[in-house]
């Protein structure tokens, strides 16, 4: 079975990378009416936007273990804890950047429940601010095609909020407690607390959106008016890639999702050729902000 899925998760992978490499395969003719002038000004000053959101995340993550256990984590360190361990979501499963926090942490006496409830929390958090940012944004854009999506996304939307009340999201330490073997622990924070992180993180998602807009409008020549569609459309693309858990961070589908949402507003083309550079400007953001925080003694 462990064989199985690898072979339809890499199987998966290649024929969606395929797909969208001979979508632009097929659309070399129209690619050669376009004028590329890259704006390597603007792609580099995207990165400042992508290194405040990778802060800001770590920072939300770092004031909720200390929450979870006084004094926590410094703050220095929780960053540098987090930008680090982040990469191991590259690797099948999704567990593994939490074993590397475990290991991390160690020499703080955290324990791996409040590891892993950290980052579990950390992950609903960062999945509930994407869709906040997608239905705030199509709210402000009524006009647009994906605002018809938004008015269902509101209706479901207390549910998520519901399930972030401490005494509703427990049942979930229970998982966790058995899937590393300890025993169950309830875990006190407060919900008013949860929120203000939610806040962190709905900030976070719009810088790293506006980043997004910077790093598109480098490669091909968007309005400025755009910038809202592409902060929701990034958001979510986001979202769908993390949750489907056997591929190694969203590998593919975040691809797919993001050209064909990319489409409504640039030709597909383009689309697809902007969100297969947004996995390279994700991932060097990723790797330039672990090596700051690094060498930051």
């Amino acid at each position: 079975m462990k064989y199985l899925k690898t072979f339809l998760r890499w199987i998966f992978i290649v024929l969606t990378f395929g797909f969208l490499i001979y979508v632009l395969y097929t659309s070399l003719k129209e690619l050669q009416g376009y004028t590329f002038n890259i704006s390597w000004d603007l792609f580099l000053f995207s990165y400042i936007f992508l290194f405040l959101h990778f802060v800001l995340v770590a920072l939300a993550w770092g004031l909720l273990v200390r929450a979870l256990k006084k004094p926590g984590v410094p703050l220095l360190d929780a960053l540098r804890i987090r930008t680090i361990s982040d990469f191991a979501r590259f690797l099948p499963g999704k567990m593994w950047y939490i074993l590397a926090r475990v290991q991390m942490c160690k020499k703080y006496a955290i324990s791996s429940e409040i590891i892993a409830f950290s980052a579990l929390m950390e992950t609903y958090l960062n999945i509930l601010s994407t869709l906040l940012v997608y239905i705030v944004v199509f709210f402000l854009v009524a006009h647009d095609p994906l605002s018809t999506y938004v008015f269902y996304l509101f209706l479901f939307l207390p549910v998520p909020f519901i399930f972030l009340h401490p005494k509703a999201f427990q049942p979930f330490a229970n998982i966790i407690a058995k899937i590393f073997k300890r025993q169950y622990t309830i875990f006190t924070v407060r919900y008013s607390y949860l929120v203000s992180l939610l806040s962190i993180f709905f900030v976070a998602w719009i810088i790293l959106g506006v980043g997004f807009f910077l790093m598109t409008a480098s490669v091909y020549s968007v309005d400025v008016s755009l910038i809202l569609p592409l902060i929701g459309v990034f958001a979510i693309a986001w979202a769908a890639g993390f949750i489907i858990f056997i591929l190694p961070a969203g590998l593919g589908l975040r691809e797919a999702v993001l050209s064909y949402l990319l489409s409504f507003f640039v030709p597909l083309p383009i689309a697809i050729i902007v969100a297969l550079l947004s996995r390279f400007w994700l991932i060097s953001g990723e790797a330039l902000t672990a090596l700051i925080f690094r060498l930051v003694k």
